[in-house]
């Protein structure tokens, strides 16, 4: 549930309060999308772009009208970090239930990242791979990673031939449950740093 009032930063024109059925949210991305589309509902114009508040950070949120569709997206300005300080493959196989043989090692590999939130970015070679990882919460609870990271993005390439648009990701890590498929939007800054970090 979203809520939208009067914002208080002195930048924004509104601030919104996110809630999940058990407390206060301090970011999420989907809710954040809803609301510009909302906004642009409310002032009936062919586009919107403002800074919003939620909670101490300022978005810059623009929704507009293309072609009929209403298409909104936002900006946050974020400090980064990396660290390829990680497990090694055959701890993370473990920890996901899957071979280390299936993580990519060559071009890409995992790393810490933390952006909006701490992320262990985990890529693997096929899509039947990250559909059949589950994670395993006592091998996490016992590698040093667990002090360091709060969730895993286990993602794959879906299409190499083609250089952009070609990854599907899972969000995984204690309290999602194995036939959960949580929305990875509070990811997509870790991740877009992570792909920048490895070029």
């Amino acid at each position: 549930t979203v809520f939208l009032c009067a914002a208080t930063d002195g930048v924004s024109r509104t601030r919104l309060r996110i809630f999940s059925p058990q407390q206060e949210l301090n970011f999420a991305g989907h809710p954040i999308i809803a609301a510009g589309f909302v906004l642009q509902e409310i002032n009936a114009n062919l586009m919107v772009s403002e800074w919003i508040q939620l909670n101490s950070h300022s978005y810059y949120l623009v929704a507009e009208v293309v072609a009929g569709e209403t298409i909104v997206h936002f900006t946050l300005k974020t400090p980064g970090q990396l660290d390829d300080y990680v497990p090694s493959a055959r701890e993370l196989g473990e920890i996901l239930h899957i071979g280390e043989q299936d993580i990519e090692q060559n071009l890409i590999k995992a790393m810490l990242v933390n952006c909006n939130g701490e992320y262990l970015m985990v890529p693997v070679k096929s899509e039947s791979v990250l559909n059949e990882a589950r994670f395993n919460i006592n091998k996490w609870t016992t590698s040093f990673v667990a002090t360091l990271a709060s969730k895993i993005v286990l993602f794959c390439r879906v299409r190499h031939d083609e250089p952009t648009l070609n990854y599907r990701l899972r969000l995984l890590g204690k309290g999602i449950d194995e036939q959960d498929d949580p929305p990875v939007g509070s990811a997509a800054a870790a991740m877009g740093m992570y792909l920048f970090g490895n070029k």
